[in-house]
Order: structure tokens, then sequence, then C-alpha cells
């Protein structure tokens, strides 16, 4: 499966390496068409061996071999080697396009952009989303067939600190590549969240034989209407991995019920999910679904709050499903859905956005479904290795094993020793971690005392 990352960064970069050596002879010029059938994934594990440079660097060659234009929706962009061929396109006469969301209108990122695009008039080219929503919306076509599209924005905390899976895609066939245009059209001339509306276009393309399904909401209201009737044809397996999982549903009600994906998968025996969600998928409260019980969800954090909403993880943890915690990520991005990965009929959808109501109300997002054996079979094992990495849901205070903490005095319970080589019965050091990431404590050096 990482092969593919190393596919795509040769792939990527061999074109430019080989046009400096034969004096602008370009060997690989088929892929600046933009029409030769690829699939290039990329999956990303958060922390030291994470991939995110592969998938900045996909999205920037992108954007280097884009000739007319360059059309993207981010999150926010702060990433300088993005900003930088953004910004050396259009200083090249390239039409460049962007839209974000509303929270990067404080951002370096769109400080460097405004610089050089227009961003007021009816002709303006940097857009910030004026939606209650989230832009989750990660995309850049260039030239109108070249695709790139990530669950996690171009910036480097985010590329580095979680979970995360991108893909570049080229098709001979125009439609696909159309849908993704029309998308960033609207995104790029301001229609952002519930002002979007409903592409009336296929949803399915072949690349190389492969199949393919693109999504966009909220307009497509893809997990009540696509998602959801689909939970009740898991025969063997169901396997969750979410950065952020709320109630799809908005009628206010406290009790999770039928036609809650959460409470669907709840009440699935066989099989019962197995399910990895990010510590802020565990931690974080959506106002707009309530708990069975208002008073678990306050009780287990020990929280003085003036409502007690809880989240969907919670729920299914208290359920009794197989949850586990991945310690890295404090903000949404990817989440995904695989189910019955070992048989001959797997389903795998793939989304940018939360799964929340908000979804398919205000935020935008891509939503993806790739049933294609191998792509399947990566995706299972990448669930693998995210819920290798994973914990059993933390304890309130953090004072347990499942808490995470690394306790010094217990490794040396026998006694310490000082400085100068004698003996200390007494002296410990305790360390608690109740963040949402693991602490290296590599080449550390504590000392206790004079």
């Amino acid at each position: 499966m990482f092969r593919d990352i190393f596919r795509i960064v040769c792939l990527l970069l061999l074109p430019a390496i080989f046009a400096c050596s034969q004096g602008g002879s370009d060997p690989y010029g088929f892929l600046l068409d933009g029409r030769n059938e690829t699939y290039l994934p990329i999956y990303s594990l958060a922390g030291k061996n994470n991939s995110g440079a592969a998938i900045e660097a996909s999205l920037t060659q992108l954007i280097l071999y884009s000739k007319s234009t360059v059309y993207c929706s981010f999150y926010d962009v702060t990433s300088p080697g993005v900003l930088d061929a953004l910004l050396l396109k259009k200083a090249g006469g390239v039409d460049v396009r962007i839209g974000l969301s509303g929270r990067a209108a404080q951002s370096t990122g769109y400080e460097a952009l405004s610089g050089a695009l227009t961003t007021t008039g009816r002709d303006r080219q940097l857009w910030i989303s004026d939606s209650s929503g989230e832009n989750d919306l990660n995309l850049c076509v260039g030239d109108k067939t070249r695709i790139w599209l990530s669950t996690v924005p171009p910036m480097p905390d985010r590329l580095a600190g979680e979970a995360a899976y991108s893909a570049y895609i080229q098709s001979g066939e125009d439609d696909i590549a159309r849908k993704f245009s029309t998308e960033l059209d609207l995104v790029t001339h301001g229609s952002f969240g519930p002002n979007k509306q409903k592409l009336d276009r296929r949803n399915y393309w072949l690349i190389s034989d492969a199949s393919i399904g693109v999504y966009f909401d909220p307009a497509e209201n893809t997990l009540t209407s696509f998602l959801l009737p689909r939970i009740a044809d898991a025969k063997q397996s169901v396997q969750i991995y979410s950065s952020e999982f709320y109630s799809n549903s908005r009628d206010g009600s406290g009790f999770r019920k039928q036609g809650d994906i959460a409470f669907e998968f709840a009440k699935s025996s066989i099989p019962s999910p197995s399910v990895v969600g990010t510590f802020h998928a565990f931690r974080a409260e959506d106002p707009a679904a309530k708990d069975e019980n208002g008073t678990d969800f306050e009780t287990y954090w020990n929280i003085d709050t003036t409502h007690t909403d809880p989240n969907s993880l919670y729920y299914l943890f208290r359920k009794g499903k197989d949850v586990r915690i991945y310690p890295y990520g404090n903000a949404n991005g990817m989440n995904f859905v695989l189910i019955d990965a070992g048989t001959r009929n797997p389903q795998l959808y793939v989304a940018s956005h939360p799964i929340s109501g908000d979804a398919e109300s205000k935020t935008d997002g891509v939503f993806l479904v790739l049933e294609y054996g191998p792509w399947v079979l990566d995706f299972a094992d990448f669930f693998a290795r995210l819920q290798a990495l994973s914990v059993i849901p933390p304890a309130a205070s953090g004072d347990s094993a499942s808490g995470r903490e690394v306790v010094i005095s217990e490794l040396m319970w026998m006694g310490a020793v000082r400085r100068d080589g004698s003996s200390s019965p007494y002296e410990y050091v305790e360390l608690y971690n109740n963040s949402d990431r693991v602490i290296n404590l590599t080449d550390w050096k504590l000392e206790c005392g004079a």
C-alpha cells in the first residue's frame, strides 16, 4: 500500500528531472495533459512516520503543471511550498481562484494570497466562506483535467499531526474532472454550504476499469440518503474511522433512534462494528445531539457545563462496542466506513467532512465511494495500522493506565538514585498525559534532588 507514496513522488517529480536533463524534452509529457488514466493514493499515519510531505508534493506538482487554470478549495492553506506554487502560477498568468473556510480569514495563508488575488468585486479570485458550517472541501483541479483531493488541508501541523487520505486523479473521461471543476467553480465564486446547489451530473466513473463514486455535501445528503441504507447490508464486518462523529439527526431529540447512523451501528450485532476515533472525536461535544442520559457524559468527564451533549463515538463506547482511541488529531479530518472488507461485495465510503447533521445542512465536503478490490484492501490495511496504534478510551481523570499516563516512580519503585550516585528511597517523578497526543520520552533525562 505505502509503495504508492513512492510511486506518486516519482511520477510527479520525474517529468521535471528529465526535462532538465534532456534540454527540455520531457518523455513523461503525457502526464501534463491530465488525461492519462491515473489514480495515485496516499495513506498517511500521524506523527513521526507521516506522509504529509508526499501529500503536499502531489498538490504542489499539480499546481506547477497547470498552464491555464488552478481552482482550489481548502479549509486553510499555510504550507509555504503550496503558497509559493500558487503565487508563481498567478504571476505567470494562470487563472488562480481559491475558496477558504471562514476560519482562514485571519491566517498567514490568506494574508499571503490576498496580496496577489483580488478579494472584492464580482470577479474576485479569493473567497472566504460565509456559511455557518465548515469548509472541509480540500480539492484542487488543474487545467480542468487533473484532480487533487485530501481529507487534510495543506497546513504543516495538520499534515504531520493527523491520519489522512489523499489522491491524485487523472482520467480520459471528461465528466469526472468536469464534476470536480464545476464544484470548485461554485466555491471559487462564493457559493458555500447551503448556498451551493446540487450538481445535476452523474456520480460514478471508471478509472482504469475501477469504479469511483463522487458526491459533494451538503447538497447531495450522502449520510442519510446513501450511507444509512447500506448499514443493514453488512454481513461480516464493519470498520469505522472517525475524527468527528456526531448525530446526523437534527430534530433536537435527547435520544438516538432509528435513522441515526450511530444508533444503526449500535443495534447491529452481526457484525458488531470496530471503531477507531481520535481523542478529539471522543471528547468533543455536539450541541445539536444530546445523549440518551444527559448526566452520563458529565459524570464521566466531571465537567461543570450547562449542557451535557456527547458525541456518537462516546455513545458507541457506552453501548459496549469495540471503540479505540487514536491519540492524534485535534480537529475534524478523515472519516471512513469499511463494510465487509473480506468478502466479494465490500463497501467503502470516505468523507472529508464529519459524520454529522452539519454535513447535510451547512458543511462542505467530498464523499467518495471506493469499492474496487485493491482500494478496499489498502484501506483495510490502513485501518489495521490505525487500530494497532490506538488505545482503549482514556479515563476521566487521567490517573490510570487507560489514560496513557507515564509514571516514572512505578518504573523504579525500589528507590531512585541521586545525581552523585547515592540512593534516594523517596524521590520520584510522575508525568500524566491528558492531551490528545502521544508524548515521546526518547532521550529524556530526569534528575531529582540535589
